[in-house]
């Protein structure tokens, strides 16, 4: 009996020591596992805006490597930024077709630390920008203005998007795009004495008029404009036309132009488009001819100027003068003088010097590179030499034509 009571106590105490095992071996494990969730703490949901802070050191060390080894590529190639800030300041609801029409853009930059601004323009089609490499003006703080000037070619001309490029001081380029304009193009009906011209302002400073031949004349024009196509100028009735000189200046133009003009002409008439007002513009002058005020004919016989009759006026008086001396004091140098200046009136300032030109010759109308050709020489001529300019001759033909050629 006492056998049977002891190995009953054995039994009970081994279950007792496996079930104690096994509770401090749950109790450890579970004690463990609460150590790694505090090492690791669980997911965040906010953990999503910081994954690029959760990078193991050997990545970040990469990473880095990898930045330094592109920063120049990263540089060249803008990124787009909100902090840049575009709008058009001016952009007008119709376009006219040919038109020199300024559109304004405003920049407003934040906090970039602004080194220089460039521009680019995309997706233009049928369309000239006449100042595209204008510099952007700071008028305040962050604040930038550009005006560019729009030139439709035809109905179908599509505007461009504006890219802005901003580059900081430490080289990094950002950008930013401006949509295509909304505008509306027009094309003005030609009538018969339009001559193209779309303006802001428009002045006639001078004309000049010289019979060109039995059956023409020729006119040239100088003329003044603001914000206008003058390139484009025309009078539908003239023969043959064109345009010697064009300066731009900004807004401003200014131009010689030039056309023959039948000879029945009697009264030149053309108009122009004041844009601001929207109206038509008349502009007429009477051809009364004038030898002496066309720009390519003035000192048509330099014998015949004004200046050259009283320097030879000067010369009689004085050889004159000396004469009387002569016979009042007898003194032969006096004589010789009076001879010498004889000589000089008969020999020098009266002979005019003459030129060969050879057969193909071009005569121009203007003393300029891009001057038209106006004559050709059919075979070598013998001219007059009017006058010597900026490396060009003036010369008289021996059909009375006068012109310039290109000193050799």
């Amino acid at each position: 009996m006492r056998g049977f009571t002891l190995w009953i106590l054995l039994l009970l105490f081994g279950s007792l020591s496996f079930a104690e095992a096994s509770f401090f071996g749950d109790l450890f494990k579970k004690a463990e596992k609460s150590q790694t969730e505090i090492d690791e703490p669980a997911p965040s949901p906010y953990d999503k805006y910081f994954k690029k802070e959760k990078q193991t050191p050997k990545k970040v060390i990469f990473e880095e490597k990898r930045r330094q080894d592109t920063d120049e590529t990263l540089y060249d190639a803008p990124i787009h930024s909100k902090s840049i800030f575009l709008s058009y300041l001016s952009a007008p609801s119709t376009l006219y077709l040919r038109a020199h029409q300024p559109i304004e853009v405003r920049a407003l930059i934040a906090d970039l630390g602004v080194r220089s601004v460039s521009t680019r323009f995309i997706g233009a089609k049928d369309l000239e920008i006449l100042n595209p490499n204008s510099s952007w003006k700071k008028v305040g703080e962050g604040e930038y203005r550009n005006r560019f000037y729009y030139k439709a070619l035809s109905k179908g001309a599509k505007f461009p998007s504006i890219e802005v490029i901003i580059t900081d001081k430490s080289g990094r380029k950002y950008k930013e795009r401006l949509g295509p304009l909304k505008s509306e193009l027009i094309a003005l009906p030609e009538s018969p004495n339009f001559s193209r011209i779309i303006c802001k302002e428009f002045k006639l400073l001078s004309h000049h008029q010289k019979k060109y031949d039995e059956k023409s004349n020729i006119v040239v024009l100088e003329i003044n404009a603001t914000e206008s196509n003058l390139e484009d100028f025309h009078l539908p009735y003239a023969t043959r036309e064109g345009i010697d000189q064009i300066k731009r200046d900004g807004e401003k133009q200014y131009i010689y132009y030039f056309a023959i003009l039948p000879n029945s002409i009697k009264k030149v008439k053309f108009t122009y488009f004041q844009r601001p007002a929207k109206k038509y513009r008349n502009v007429s002058f009477d051809m009364i001819l004038k030898d002496s005020k066309i720009s390519t004919q003035t000192d048509l016989n330099p014998q015949k100027s004004r200046l050259q009759k009283y320097k030879q006026y000067a010369i009689i008086g004085l050889a004159v003068f000396l004469l009387l001396l002569f016979f009042f004091y007898r003194k032969w140098y006096l004589l010789f003088l009076a001879l010498l200046a004889a000589i000089y009136l008969l020999y020098g300032e009266a002979r005019i010097k003459k030129i060969v030109l050879p057969a193909g010759t071009k005569i121009k109308i203007l003393p300029t590179e891009n001057s038209t050709i106006f004559y050709t020489t059919p075979q070598t001529v013998q001219a007059d030499l009017l006058l010597k300019k900026n490396g060009y001759i003036k010369v008289m033909l021996p059909n009375k034509k006068i012109g310039w050629i290109k000193a050799e």
